[in-house]
């Protein structure tokens, strides 16, 4: 057996590149079949796209089945082996390193839409390169502004449903923009990847403290929660708990620390900024902030797909399926509340969230992870793991530890509601 290690001439941006120029330090020097080039670069564009590790491996295993290849791939956050070998022939393992990817609907759709044309014979594999380089490249790009206006938007609605207040709310807009600015500015230079999860954290906590030093009554853990809401790894942690409960234990046991260092990070970033509160005269309010009203809940509903498709680059004529899982996993997962408690109720929400993801690409030949991701995303534990620092950073072991266990409890019951969503509706295609 042959292993050929592939690089790229221009790491840093690894993620956006897909021309396969292989280095072979050992082993035969002569070229990769092209059928065995077009999987390697589809497993790299679908990993840059966000896809987890156990429904990318079903995706390749899949199209190299449909193209007459025995195959069988590795996927980790960080890394691709791939295993090919034509009949009589002896297998060639290639392996490549990647970086963890974020989620980008539209890209994976491209993506999706291509590796079926090529499975169907519609396209050759050299044709497939050509036009899967297109596709990697032609991401919904939109206007710098809009991404941070989608934050704002996204933490507005999270303020909504952490039960904040009107001007919880507003505060809650404010942090979000400038974490969108603060990502939109450091985008550029790869270097500040590594602080940004703290430095978002610490300008969530600093908005906040600023409106209580101007007397504004604002409750300070919705402000700071609410303005993190993207970048907290309460989706991360839930895609690692399914991947887990899929029995993918070395990608899911590398996400599941992942999710963790993010917490860390964040929640640090949040405790230095709330330092801040000490250079000014701030007021806590003495009263409990007056929710807002039942109609905010369906306004909510109704913005939420609409950032969450600047967020993570989806087409807006997704919208609707965005909408409807939103509404189903928000539906679910109240009804669960009240039936079952709060923790076990979510696996309910993320049961109606499969199910209806899964109708939609059964029937729409689309992946079921542009409903799925969204609609899921409503209902990680997110804020239960940053107030789970927080109450550890304080002194409060006991609260602390509570809140993470619901976390993690929270995470594992989304899991068994996908999983059983998933018995009950196959969808036609892993993604």
């Amino acid at each position: 057996m042959t292993v050929e290690l592939l690089t790229l001439e221009e790491p840093v941006v690894q993620e956006e590149a897909v021309a396969m120029a292989p280095v072979a330090p050992f082993g035969p020097a002569e070229p990769l079949d092209p059928a065995f080039r077009f999987v390697i670069a589809l497993g790299r564009a679908l990993h840059g796209a966000g896809a987890p590790s156990d429904r990318l491996e079903d995706t390749l295993t899949m199209v190299a089945e449909q193209l007459g290849v025995e195959a069988q791939f590795f996927s980790t956050p960080t890394s691709l082996l791939a295993s090919m070998a034509w009949p009589g022939q002896e297998p060639r393992t290639v392996m490549i390193r990647v970086q963890p990817g974020v989620f980008d609907l539209g890209r994976l759709e491209a993506v999706d839409r291509l590796a079926g044309r090529v499975s169907r014979g519609e396209l050759s594999t050299t044709e497939g390169m050509a036009e899967l380089h297109v596709a990697v490249r032609a991401s919904f790009r939109r206007p710098a502004w809009l991404e941070p206006a989608a934050f704002g938007a996204a933490s507005w609605t999270a303020g909504v449903f952490l039960g904040g207040s009107w001007i919880d709310t507003l505060a809650c807009t404010v942090a979000g923009v400038c974490v969108g600015l603060l990502l939109v500015l450091t985008a550029p230079r790869p270097r500040w990847a590594r602080l940004i999860d703290f430095a978002c954290g610490a300008i969530a906590s600093i908005v906040a403290v600023g409106f209580l030093a101007a007397g504004v009554p604002v409750t300070q853990s919705t402000v700071t929660i609410g303005g993190l809401i993207v970048l907290v790894p309460g989706l991360t942690l839930t895609l690692a708990m399914s991947e887990l409960v899929a029995r993918h234990l070395v990608g899911g046991t590398a996400r599941l620390m992942y999710a963790i260092v993010i917490f860390l990070s964040i929640g640090f970033g949040v405790t230095l900024g709330a330092q801040a509160e000490g250079w000014f005269d701030t007021v806590e309010p003495t009263t409990a902030p007056v929710p807002t009203p039942g109609w905010a809940m369906v306004v909510a509903l109704l913005v939420a797909p609409l950032a969450f498709c600047v967020v993570f680059r989806a087409s807006f004529a997704r919208y609707w399926i965005m909408l409807a899982c939103a509404v189903a996993a928000v539906g679910g997962s109240r009804l669960g509340a009240a039936t079952i408690g709060p923790e076990l109720g979510s696996s309910v929400g993320a049961f109606l969230t499969g199910i209806t993801a899964n109708l939609y690409a059964r029937f729409r030949r689309r992946p079921a992870s542009i409903g799925l991701v969204p609609g899921v995303l409503l209902l990680v534990p997110g804020s239960i793991g940053l107030r789970s620092f927080s109450s550890l950073a304080a002194d409060n072991v006991v609260g602390g530890v509570e809140a993470a266990f619901s976390a993690f409890l929270i995470a594992a019951s989304i899991a068994a509601g996908l999983v059983l969503a998933n018995a009950t509706v196959r969808a036609r295609q892993p993604l």
